[in-house]
């Protein structure tokens, strides 16, 4: 029962975050956005911490555990709100689809693991052509998707990359505190990123 609820959050989380970037980046920048749900997800992830008094170790291995995990976190994710601007959430979705095909090859690079099996690839094509049926209708490409089609793919290999990469990491610790540590590192990015790219705080449009 514990594996179904798992596997259907999941399925819920990265099947509503490609409408949640777009919709979230709508009235500010894509870097401000990010920003703001970084700083919102990490006051809630520090309260958790707090509450169930659970340790954010702060030893080499634990730091770079946070660094790996916050490739995808920002690198990927953000990369995702900047192509919300050009392509459609069900390109964005269509394109995340592709994401254990490419964590596969990338763990079977750097990891040695064994190549997928004929039975894995099947399934996920499977997968991924039901989601082009799916989002079918909104899949109509603009004169310049490609720059969202170039942005979503490094945001798909970024969130595969980091997850070969913390299977490089032998250590034990609190899901929590990995998802507190890498935004830990991923926050003070978003915020250089829209100082850089933005720096402006459009009040009225948030409102």
């Amino acid at each position: 029962m514990k594996v179904a609820i798992a596997y259907l959050t999941v399925i819920m989380v990265w099947s509503t975050t490609p409408l949640g970037l777009a919709l979230s980046s709508e009235s500010v920048h894509p870097s401000m956005a990010g920003f703001l749900r970084m700083v919102i997800a990490l006051v809630l992830g520090a309260v958790i911490l707090l509450v169930w008094r659970i340790k954010l170790p702060l030893h080499s291995a634990a730091l770079k555990l946070y660094a790996y995990s916050s490739v995808g976190l920002f690198g990927g994710m953000f990369s995702s709100y900047l192509a919300a601007a050009y392509i459609s959430t069900g390109m964005m979705s269509l394109a995340f689809g592709m994401s254990p095909i490419v964590t596969g090859i990338i763990a079977y690079k750097l990891l040695d693991e064994p190549k997928m099996s004929v039975s894995q690839l099947v399934a996920i094509a499977i997968s991924v052509v039901g989601l082009a049926i799916v989002f079918s209708d909104t899949l109509n490409l603009a004169a310049d998707a490609w720059k969202g089609i170039l942005l979503i793919s490094v945001g798909v290999l970024s969130f595969s990359y980091s997850a070969v990469l913390i299977k490089t990491v032998q250590i034990t610790i609190h899901p929590a505190s990995t998802m507190v540590g890498s935004m830990l590192i991923a926050t003070p990015l978003y915020l250089m990123t829209w100082f850089i790219m933005d720096g402006t705080l459009p009040v009225e449009t948030m409102e």
